[in-house]
């Protein structure tokens, strides 16, 4: 069941999407040449099969024509990540990659109009902020229905910990990209306390309100 909600003028949208992901690392490794020495070189390397993904969205002054899989849903409040002081932009959209069967990957970006322009000249974009917004949806879902001709990649780097999401177009005889978007990892502290809240709204799901449970064995057993 999902929650009602009215929204305000100060309210920020949020939604939830779920796609699957290609996981890939970036390693520095060293060669040794006879001759020329040791050369430090970048390897990518595939970290294994598609794993499922869920992609949480907060937006700020946003057009949103689209419709989640799961909007405004019981958890949204303990999923979704506010928008940091430094976001001061009337436009502007943050998002959240987490893999639920990874509760320790999590990685969030910010983008408003000003970096939006950055990004829009080094990647030749011929859309405005809300038309990227809505574009990247569009490439979330296409990767789920059609996963054969679309594909999602993130990379992350060893070396300084970000990570890069690509959206990728099979033409059949090449891999296209069409969107690129950087993405800061979670802290320790902030992934342990994402991990604790979301424990306690699942245990409060699963035994009730009327407790707090340390753990599920601590619950009594009810007949």
């Amino acid at each position: 069941m999902f929650r009602k909600h009215t929204r305000t003028k100060t309210d920020d949208d949020s939604a939830i999407l779920s796609a699957p992901l290609e996981l890939r690392g970036v390693a520095e490794e060293e060669d040794d040449h006879q001759g020329s020495g040791r050369r430090v070189r970048k390897v990518i390397h595939d970290l294994g099969s598609r794993v499922h993904a869920t992609f949480t969205f907060t937006s700020r002054g946003m057009m949103d024509s689209m419709e989640s899989e799961s909007d405004w849903t019981e958890d949204f409040r303990v999923r979704r990540r506010r928008f940091s002081g430094d976001c001061s932009s009337e436009k502007a959209f943050a998002i959240d990659v987490s893999i639920p069967s990874n509760p320790f990957f999590r990685y969030y970006c910010e983008i408003d109009e000003m970096q939006f322009e950055t990004m829009k000249q080094k990647q030749n974009l011929s859309v405005n902020l809300n038309g990227f917004y809505l574009a990247f949806k569009e490439s979330l879902v296409s990767c789920k229905t059609r996963e054969s001709a679309n594909v999602m990649v993130f990379t992350m780097n060893g070396t300084d910990g970000m990570g890069t999401l690509a959206c990728l177009e099979d033409l059949g005889h090449k891999h296209v990209e069409t969107l690129r978007i950087d993405f800061v990892p979670y802290t320790e502290r902030e992934i342990q306390e994402r991990v604790q809240l979301e424990y306690r709204e699942m245990a409060k799901t699963l035994y009730g309100e009327e407790e707090e449970y340390a753990a599920p064995f601590a619950a009594p057993r009810r007949r």
